[in-house]
């Protein structure tokens, strides 16, 4: 099935719990793939100056794991194109979609690590969700010393 074109969403969350929640994994060697060593051959560049968010909401918010796996073509210049869609599990929470909108930020190099060419070449990528880490709670506010109690004023003289 040809990949959705979702439109990204933008938050406010670091790059580095970005790499955290998706990972990208060479190709196991079940999957059919014209690159014959794809370890290290795809790589993925985040967007400059904006993070993106790839975790799907809902599953973020169920605290659910998903996979993905994408089969796309290597271009003359390392973009990847073609993807399609191989498998989701658990289908429903938005993780096709996700690995849609990451699979803009993938490359290949122009040569595998064993120096095979990559151009022209198909590659699959799965790609694991594991839920953002949940924010600590927030602190207290702080409280400075106690107050001294203050004394009752003397009464007025008539």
């Amino acid at each position: 099935m040809p990949i959705p074109k979702p439109a990204p969403v933008i938050v406010a969350a670091a790059l580095a719990a970005l790499a955290a929640a998706a990972v990208a994994d060479p190709a196991p060697a079940s999957l059919p793939t014209d690159l014959k060593n794809p370890a290290g051959a795809v790589y993925m560049t985040p967007p400059k100056g904006q993070p993106v968010r790839f975790y799907p909401e809902k599953a973020a918010r169920e605290g659910v794991s998903g996979a993905v796996r994408i089969r796309c073509l290597i271009g003359k210049a390392g973009e990847l194109k073609h993807c399609t869609i191989i498998s989701e599990d658990p289908p429903g929470y938005g993780f096709a979609e996700a690995a849609a909108l990451m699979s803009s930020y993938f490359h290949a190099r122009p040569t595998a690590s064993d120096g095979e060419h990559t151009a022209g070449k198909t590659v699959v990528i799965p790609i694991r969700f594991a839920p953002p880490p949940t924010p600590a709670p927030a602190a207290p506010p702080a409280s400075g010393p106690p107050t001294p109690p203050t004394a009752p004023a003397p009464p007025k003289q008539p």
